[in-house]
């Protein structure tokens, strides 16, 4: 993570930051300028450090800037994630992947009794005849209104009951966001989701135009960090 303590003598006292920043109010504009725009460059110098995040100052606050990192009661470790109420931690925005269900199963505690876990894949390439492929599982991000909705979907459109697993037919469209893409022998893909989240249900996406691996491997290349699924 890369902190930016500069940054506070370039913002004027009162500038409210977006919502998407920790602790944040309201976005507002300041002679025009944006915070998110002024605070572009730091992301972008953090990118190409190799981070994830960075922490520019937070101008709500009237706490002076930290010019070094302070010493770390464990050795070796940086303290520069322990930013207090004057820092924000700001992650890069990610790209998306529209994929389509290829796998559902039941979840747990108070969802046992609904299909709330979905596994999704994508295509292999851009011809619409090439197989699909996994590469991911996510059951978080829908309602329990719509996770009622779609476990009567998946019901009747299930190919293999397997008791607590459905193969179902690739037909349901899915927006999902991450954090990151990783190298993984999980999945027939060759990579893995990390963190992945449901945005939204696409009914207006045939499976036809989700992504593809070469959209997957795009990300991943461009991406600062490259982990491997260790798990796999």
């Amino acid at each position: 993570m890369t902190v930016f303590p500069a940054m506070h003598a370039g913002l004027s006292p009162g500038i409210t930051t977006p919502t998407k920043f920790m602790g944040s109010a309201a976005a507002i504009m300041t002679a025009g300028i944006s915070w998110s725009v002024r605070v572009r460059p730091a992301r972008s110098m953090s990118a190409a450090s190799g981070n994830a995040n960075c922490s520019p100052p937070n101008p709500d606050t009237n706490r002076p800037p930290r010019t070094a990192p302070r010493a770390s009661s464990r050795r070796n470790m940086p303290t520069n994630s322990r930013h207090g109420g004057a820092w924000l931690k700001l992650k890069r925005e990610l790209a998306t992947l529209d994929v389509v269900v290829t796998g559902v199963e039941y979840g747990n505690g108070r969802r046992a009794a609904v299909l709330s876990d979905y596994t999704f894949a994508i295509r292999d390439t851009a011809d619409p005849n090439q197989p699909l492929k996994n590469v991911g599982k996510a059951y978080s991000g829908l309602t329990d209104q719509e996770i009622a909705g779609l476990t009567a979907f998946f019901k009747a459109h299930t190919l293999e009951d397997n008791g607590h697993f459905r193969t179902v037919e690739p037909i349901l469209v899915l927006e999902v966001a991450f954090n990151n893409v990783m190298r993984s022998s999980r999945h027939a893909s060759g990579f893995a989701l990390r963190f992945p989240r449901i945005l939204r249900i696409r009914t207006d996406k045939p499976v036809s135009e989700i992504d593809t691996l070469a959209r997957v491997e795009e990300i991943y290349t461009t991406q600062p960090d490259k982990p491997v699924d260790e798990s796999s």
